[in-house]
C-alpha cells in the first residue's frame, strides 16, 4: 500500500518545478522582448540623428547658396547702378531705339546691356545687368533740372511792354520780365491790393522764349510707330516698360473707365473722357480731345492736338504732361475750379498763329510744375512753379487784356528734386523722375 505521505511529497516537488520552469520562460519571453525593444529604440534614435544631420547638411548647403545668389543679386544692382550713372553722363550719344552692351570694369563678369528710348517728353532707359543665368533689370524716365531761368517765377517774352497788376495779384520769387516792367492798374474797379509788385528779384527778359525742340507730335508719333507695337482691341491692366513691346489702342472715341499702367498707349482720332473711376500711371494717350472727368486721380503723358479740359476736382500726380498742339486751329489747356495738376503744360505750334493758343487756370485751380506757353497764359489761379509765356491773357467784364494779372498767386516752391524733360530753360545736369517698372 502507498505510503500517502511519500506520494504527496513527490506531487509537491512537481509542482515547484513545474513553477520554477514557468518562471523561467517569462523571464526568457520578457528578456527577449527588452532586447528587441532596445534594438528598435536604437535604430529609430539613429534614423533620427541621420536625418538631423542630413537636414543640418541640406541647410548649409542652402543657406550657403543663397548667400552666394543674394551676393550675386548685390552685385547685379550694384551694376544696375553704374548703368544708369553711364546713362546720365552719357546717354546723349546714343539713338532712340538703340541698344549697347559693355563690360563695366573689363574683368568679364560685369556685363550690362542699356536701351534708349523716347517715352513722352522724356528720354528713357532700359538697363539690364547680367552674370551667367542670374539677371536684374530697370528702366527710368531721366529728366533734367531746371536752369536758372527755369528756376525763376516767371519768363514773360519781351514784346508787349510791361506787366499790369490788378486785384490780390502776389508774385514771388525771381522774374524776368520786359524792359518796361510791372505797373499797377485797375480792373473792374478793383486795385492792386499789395505792398510790392513782386516779392523777388527782377531781371530783363528776351524779346523770344526759347523754342521748344524742333519736332511736332507727327515727329513724336513717328517715333512711336517705329517701336516694336502689339495693337489690341481693349487696355487693361500692368504692361511692363521691361518689354521692348509697346501695346497700342488705336480708336476713335473712347471713355476709359478701368485702371491703366505702364508701357501702353491709346491713339484717337477723336475724344478721349477718362472716367471718375479710372486710374492711369505712366501711360501716352494721343487724341484730339482729351477730358478728365470730375473726381479722376492719376497721372500719364496727354497730348492733344486740340483742347485738353481738366474738370474740377481732378488731382494728376507728378510727372503728369499736357500738351496740346495745333498747326492752324485753335490749341486750348483749360483747367476747372479745384483741379490740381503736379508736372508739366505746354502748348505750342507754329510761332505765326500763337494767338490761337491758350493755357487758361480758373480761380481755385492749382499747377505744382513748370508751364511753357507759346501762345497765351489766363492764370486766375495758383501757379507753384515756373510760367514762360509769350502773355498772359485775361479776360474781363471791360474785355480782353494782354500782360495782364488779376487775383493771381504765383511763386516757386517746387521741391529740389523737382526734375523736367529738357526742352527749355533746362541745365546740363540731370537725374532719375522716376523707375519704371
Amino acid at each position: 500500500m502507498d505510503d500517502p505521505l511519500s506520494h504527496g511529497s513527490a506531487t509537491g516537488y512537481d509542482t515547484v518545478a513545474m513553477s520554477r520552469h514557468g518562471l523561467s520562460q517569462i523571464l526568457h519571453f520578457f528578456r527577449s522582448r527588452l532586447s528587441g525593444g532596445v534594438l528598435s529604440f536604437t535604430m529609430a534614435v539613429s534614423v533620427i540623428v541621420a536625418m538631423l544631420l542630413l537636414m543640418m547638411i541640406l541647410m548649409a548647403y542652402y543657406t550657403r547658396q543663397e548667400r552666394n545668389i543674394y551676393r550675386i543679386n548685390s552685385r547685379l544692382l550694384d551694376n544696375l547702378s553704374s548703368a544708369q550713372a553711364w546713362c546720365l553722363a552719357r546717354g546723349d550719344q546714343m539713338d532712340y531705339g538703340s541698344y549697347r552692351s559693355f563690360d563695366l570694369f573689363g574683368r568679364g563678369i560685369d556685363s550690362v546691356a542699356v536701351g534708349k528710348f523716347r517715352w513722352g517728353l522724356f528720354d528713357s532707359y532700359r538697363l539690364h545687368a547680367f552674370h551667367r543665368v542670374h539677371e536684374q533689370r530697370a528702366a527710368f524716365l531721366q529728366g533734367q533740372i531746371p536752369s536758372e531761368e527755369g528756376l525763376s517765377t516767371i519768363y514773360l517774352e519781351d514784346n508787349r511792354g510791361g506787366l499790369a497788376l490788378a486785384g490780390d495779384t502776389k508774385i514771388s520769387g525771381t522774374v524776368y520780365l520786359p524792359q518796361a516792367g510791372t505797373r499797377t492798374t485797375y480792373i473792374d474797379r478793383v486795385g492792386y491790393m499789395n505792398e510790392k509788385m513782386v516779392y523777388g528779384e527782377v531781371r530783363k527778359s528776351k524779346d523770344r522764349i526759347p523754342k521748344l525742340e524742333d519736332w511736332s507730335l507727327d515727329d513724336l508719333e513717328k517715333e512711336w510707330k517705329e517701336m516694336p507695337q502689339l495693337q489690341v482691341t481693349e487696355l487693361e491692366g500692368d504692361y511692363s516698360f521691361l518689354s521692348d513691346t509697346l501695346t497700342v489702342l488705336r480708336c476713335g472715341d473712347y471713355l476709359l473707365q478701368d485702371t491703366l499702367r505702364g508701357f501702353a498707349m491709346i491713339q484717337s482720332s477723336g475724344t478721349v473722357r477718362i472716367d471718375t473711376m479710372a486710374y492711369t500711371e505712366d501711360i501716352i494717350v494721343l487724341a484730339d480731345e482729351i477730358e478728365f472727368l470730375s473726381g479722376f486721380r492719376g497721372q500719364g503723358q496727354f497730348f492733344a492736338r486740340d483742347t485738353i479740359i481738366v474738370q474740377g476736382d481732378v488731382e494728376l500726380d507728378y510727372p503728369t504732361v499736357l500738351y496740346a498742339e495745333n498747326e492752324k486751329a485753335t490749341a486750348t489747356i483749360v483747367l476747372k475750379e479745384k483741379a490740381t495738376v503736379d508736372g508739366f503744360l505746354l502748348i505750342d505750334g507754329d510761332r505765326n498763329n500763337f494767338r490761337d493758343r491758350l493755357i487758361h487756370l480758373e480761380e481755385g485751380s492749382t499747377v505744382n510744375g513748370m508751364i511753357y506757353a507759346n501762345g497765351f497764359v489766363s492764370a486766375h489761379g495758383k501757379i507753384n512753379g515756373h510760367v514762360c509765356t509769350r502773355a498772359f491773357l485775361i479776360n474781363t467784364f471791360s474785355g480782353v487784356l494782354e500782360n495782364h494779372l488779376f487775383n493771381a498767386q504765383l511763386s516757386h516752391e517746387l521741391d529740389s528734386g523737382f526734375l523736367m524733360p529738357g526742352l527749355w530753360f533746362a541745365d546740363q545736369q540731370k537725374g532719375v523722375v522716376q523707375w519704371l517698372y
